[in-house]
């Protein structure tokens, strides 16, 4: 109710004033980079929490008690908020020393991004960043965004032809399961097929919002929820859920896409590579983790942020359109 009153607050106050949207965002990524960055300081001078160790023997990185695919994917969407910074809507009020410390947060996040050991997260983000940079306007900062990008895939190429290099990869893609579990994206798919089952007992309405997790325990006692976006809608509130869910995300790719391809200038351009590019990751977490249909955390902010963004960029769009046909329209009365 909060989050939902919140995104209706934004809405309003940015169809009135569009630049308010740039700069709520602005502080909006300031402070989830922060809270990231203070939760990793935290966990490292602090050593209290019990650290996550995996079916191969070996720990995976996280902070507090959070579970590493959260983590993974928030350490990503901080990572995309750095970048945006030069891809996407600048913050050049900030002072050269607090530039410094975001320039070097990022390899530091990169290696906690790596030490999670989410494969999803990692996926995820790397296709949240390609958007990122294919949206980004044209410049030098996409030029060296390029560039960058081309020297590390060719330093992880060859990383991965060295010994060391190939141990890192199967501590990350393997995490010791077999050929067999991988496939089957650590069991989820015997939980998708559970989750059919379930789906047919109660398909219009579902089980009960968060009802997937107590279900699924009955199966598997790490199952605590449904592993997937779809499988929690769709077993907690059945049809109805995915209706909506689905109608939210094809409604606002859609107005997304027309008001990028409008051309048209808007105060909201600035920010849309970075909307996008934090949208795909939060889908593609979705793979792997309950996103919006569990717990309200990130992903539901971030996926409802797009949908109202994507609304109101749409609605910008077209009141630049009727503001400069109507001026045509004057001048050609006055000539």
């Amino acid at each position: 109710l909060v989050l939902a009153m919140t995104l209706l607050l934004v809405f309003g106050e940015t169809r009135r004033d569009p630049e308010f949207f740039p700069a709520m965002w602005i502080w909006v990524r300031r402070c989830f980079v922060a809270t990231i960055v203070i939760s990793m300081v935290v966990s490292a001078v602090l050593p209290i929490w019990e650290p996550h160790i995996d079916v191969d023997g070996y720990a995976r990185y996280r902070w507090f008690a959070v579970h590493p695919i959260p983590v993974g994917g928030m350490t990503g969407v901080a990572i995309l908020m750095l970048m945006g910074t030069k891809l996407g809507l600048s913050d050049r009020t900030i002072g050269r020393v607090w530039r410094l410390l975001a320039i070097l947060a990022v390899p530091a996040l990169a290696v906690a991004l790596v030490a999670t050991r989410t494969r999803g997260g990692l996926l995820a983000f790397v296709f949240g960043a390609l958007v990122l940079l294919a949206l980004a306007p044209r410049g030098p900062a996409k030029r060296l965004g390029t560039m960058a990008l081309g020297v590390i895939v060719l330093g992880l190429t060859m990383a991965l032809a060295t010994p060391a290099g190939q141990q890192v990869a199967e501590r990350v893609l393997t995490r010791g399961q077999t050929t067999e579990q991988i496939t089957s994206l650590s069991q989820r798919t015997e939980l998708m097929a559970i989750a059919g089952d379930l789906f047919a007992e109660r398909p219009l309405f579902g089980h009960g919002y968060i009802m997937a997790g107590p279900l699924f325990t009955t199966y598997f006692e790490w199952a605590g929820d449904g592993h997937n976006v779809l499988v929690e809608i769709g077993v907690d509130m059945g049809i109805a859920g995915l209706v909506v869910f689905l109608a939210l995300l094809a409604v606002s790719v859609v107005a997304f896409v027309r008001a990028w391809r409008s051309r048209r200038s808007s105060a909201l351009r600035s920010v849309a590579p970075e909307i996008a590019a934090m949208f795909v990751l939060i889908i593609l977490m979705g793979v792997i983790s309950p996103g919006i249909g569990g717990h309200v955390g990130y992903e539901a902010v971030g996926f409802l942020l797009f949908v109202t963004f994507a609304d109101v960029y749409r609605t910008s769009t077209r009141l630049e359109a009727g503001a400069a046909a109507k001026s045509g329209l004057t001048s050609v009365a006055s000539r």
